[in-house]
């Protein structure tokens, strides 16, 4: 029976803990900053107390935790930026905000316009309508 140091029985909590570290970007950065170095900890100690057959409980538990909280950590962030968003994108940019509305709404009716006229330009020519005419 062969026994296992602490080293050789963290070899898949390693890797585990590369990958980890990686799925922090989920988080907004300021939360890493914060919080990210504590992460990484607990995860590593979770890893040592899990050994490598309870790494699959445990990486079940971080994904489904992590999908959770990132996704809150992410709409919170949003939720504290969204008043200095409105305020540069309904305040400054309201101008070409409504030239792109403008815009689209012209390029719409010409669209319409041209159809239309085509249409028609083709019902008039199969009906023999206009053919003598300049306009």
């Amino acid at each position: 029976m062969t026994t296992m140091t602490p080293q050789s029985r963290f070899r898949g909590g390693e890797i585990s803990l590369r990958i980890y570290r990686r799925l922090l970007r989920a988080y907004p950065k300021a939360h890493r900053d914060e919080y990210g170095s504590a992460m990484v900890q607990l995860f590593r100690d979770q890893c040592q107390e899990a050994g490598n057959w309870g790494l699959a409980g445990l990486w079940g538990r971080t994904i489904r935790d992590l999908a959770v909280t990132s996704t809150v950590e992410r709409w919170e962030e949003m939720q504290r930026r969204k008043p200095a968003m409105e305020q540069t994108f309904f305040n400054m940019p309201i101008t070409f905000g409504r030239a792109i509305y403008a815009l689209s709404a012209a390029f719409l009716a010409f669209g319409v316009v041209l159809a239309r006229n085509r249409g028609n330009a083709e019902g008039n020519r199969k009906h023999g309508i206009g053919q003598g005419h300049p306009f």
